[in-house]
């Protein structure tokens, strides 16, 4: 058992390290991709400068005592609850998109609906924003307002629509997100 799934599958537990566990899963900056002294001296430094060493010293234990046992096949939040900080690489998995609503001027999308038609559900990627790709929204399609600089497209003509994009100095889509969501569109096209 990982560190990672030692805390997902404490996510449901009303304790200390059940509480550790939904901090971890909500942290957005959370290194999931380090290693297991790494991940482990990010929550020490975290729970330390917050007063809460004695949450850390019982994680340690309680993992030590669990880390050589296998991971129950049917616990969900260990297998399927991404954490916040891994929610991007998870969707780009496991969303499907075989539409897209663009929107914006010819030449100017400043955003990008990714639409899975069974599911009733887009991914929405703004193309000028601040926010990380973890931050990323799930809309339910009645809430995307059709309006006139909106439209309904192919994945294929989306990827048309925005190479065609003009972009200056003053205003430029957001990296990495704009090429992660570019990546992703173009490995929806079928």
């Amino acid at each position: 058992m990982t560190i990672i799934e030692f805390l997902k599958s404490q996510v449901s537990f009303d304790t200390p390290l059940g509480d550790l566990a939904k901090d971890v899963m909500s942290d957005k900056d959370f290194p999931y991709e380090k290693s297991e002294s790494g991940i482990i001296s990010y929550i020490e430094f975290q729970l330390r400068r917050h007063g809460n060493g004695s949450v850390f010293e019982e994680m340690v234990s309680a993992f030590h005592e669990q880390k050589d046992n296998t991971v129950d096949p049917l616990n969900l939040d260990v297998h399927f609850t991404p954490l916040r900080a891994e929610s991007w690489p998870f969707l780009k998995l496991h969303f499907p998109s075989d539409r897209a609503i663009i929107v914006g001027k010819l030449e100017d999308i400043y955003r990008v609906y990714a639409v899975d038609s069974a599911s009733q559900r887009a991914l929405k990627f703004d193309i000028y924003t601040m926010r990380q790709l973890n931050d990323l929204s799930i809309i339910n399609l009645n809430k995307i307002h059709m309006g006139v600089l909106t439209s309904e497209v192919s994945v294929q003509d989306a990827l048309d629509s925005l190479a065609k994009n003009k972009y200056n100095d003053l205003r430029k889509p957001t990296e990495p997100n704009y090429s992660e969501m570019l990546d992703y569109l173009k490995n929806q096209v079928k």
